[in-house]
């Protein structure tokens, strides 16, 4: 991913967006949503990295394949949430995109159960 394009490409949307709004505003809200899908696009291969890295590390460090699924979950919800919460928002939804961000949170909070359930219990063991 090159942050030059990245960069190119969001300055050239917003100019196309600002002449698109004036033009037909129905329009400009997918021509958002293509914007955001093409840089999202760029970041899939970094992304593809980082999993890759993270997850080598972890199998060197001997951590449990369960706990680092629970990170690369967290991590996409992460992502979908704030990319969806974005898309409402800019949209001029912005109770919906508040929405969407709670929702998020509540879902890394029930995520993360299990490794708060079996942390309360390892601490009671060694007490």
């Amino acid at each position: 991913m090159n942050p030059l394009t990245v960069v190119g490409i969001a300055l050239l949307s917003v100019l196309c967006l600002s002449v698109l709004r004036g033009v037909s505003p129905e329009f400009a809200s997918v021509f958002i949503l293509s914007s955001m899908m093409l840089l999202y696009f760029f970041t899939a291969a970094p992304l593809k990295e980082i999993l890759s890295v993270l997850s080598d590390l972890s199998a060197r460090a001997g951590i449990s394949a369960g706990s680092l699924s629970v990170v690369f979950r967290g991590l996409g919800i992460s992502l979908l949430t704030r990319f969806a919460s974005g898309v409402c928002v800019d949209c001029g939804l912005r109770s919906l995109g508040e929405a969407v961000d709670y929702c998020g949170q509540i879902a890394l909070a029930l995520l993360a159960l299990p490794l708060v359930s079996d942390l309360v219990q390892t601490v009671s063991e060694v007490s």
